[in-house]
């Protein structure tokens, strides 16, 4: 078996079922739209399909209650069983709301509320399923982590912060930097190489950071040579892991 991280599953996560819901749980509803004669009221038929959803995962309509968090737990473990039944590396949580999310529907909208799912996913992937530290699947969180870290230290392999445009201040999250990969986008600034090479060379005042790395970074191959940013990085983050390590060779 080929060693290395293979895949890793990324999801806009906003609400309970997104992903694992079956499209039965929705055509049921379409049917009856259609059965009923209300097809083309959209939002009736998106009210409903929030609800039928609801009621797939046990969810009474209660925010905050035990209920809730039980629908929560479902869910979690959801996530993690389709990892494994289809041997994917772990998960990605891209955690962005407050902007650009537009289907919430209020049962995954907090910080709270992600933070009990992923200590409900530590019982099955993550650093807490393996105190032994023998080999688990990942748990990653992208996006706005700044008020998860204190609540998901030690829950949470890597922190993947978009550092768009800029660097990464490591030590302003209170975690292990080695848990942090600093990120550029790639998507528009492939040809310049954007802050991607000063990322590379940003370490934390103490200790290493976890890595390195662009959204889009296939647009590198288009440069000549081909992933010619991403290469130089590559190179440069070794070299000052090497030094803060004290392990940089001579001449």
């Amino acid at each position: 078996k080929v060693k290395g991280t293979k895949l890793l599953e990324v999801t806009l996560l906003s609400y309970i079922g997104k992903g694992r819901t079956p499209d039965s749980v929705y055509t049921a509803v379409e049917k009856q739209a259609e059965k009923e004669g209300w097809a083309n009221d959209q939002a009736r038929v998106e009210e409903a399909k929030k609800k039928a959803r609801w009621k797939f995962w046990g969810f009474d309509g209660v925010v905050g209650s035990d209920n809730h968090k039980e629908a929560l737990a479902r869910f979690a473990k959801a996530l993690c069983d389709s990892l494994e039944a289809n041997d994917w590396d772990g998960y990605d949580i891209d955690w962005e709301i407050g902007s650009g999310v537009f289907d919430m529907d209020g049962t995954l909208s907090t910080n709270a509320d992600l933070v009990y799912l992923v200590k409900e996913m530590n019982k099955y992937i993550g650093p807490k399923s393996d105190p032994e530290h023998k080999g688990h699947r990942l748990i990653c969180i992208d996006g706005h982590f700044g008020g998860l870290t204190e609540a998901l230290d030690g829950y949470v392999d890597y922190w993947i912060d978009q550092a768009y445009g800029r660097t990464t201040h490591f030590d302003y999250y209170g975690v292990d930097p080695k848990t942090i990969i600093t990120t550029d986008n790639f998507e528009s600034s492939f040809k310049s190489g954007g802050q991607l090479l000063r990322q590379a060379k940003s370490m934390p005042s103490k200790g290493y950071k976890g890595g390195v790395g662009a959204y889009r970074f296939d647009n590198d191959y288009d440069n000549t040579p081909n992933y010619k940013w991403m290469r130089q990085a590559i190179q440069i983050n070794q070299q000052v892991f090497k030094e803060r390590m004290g392990q940089t060779t001579q001449p």
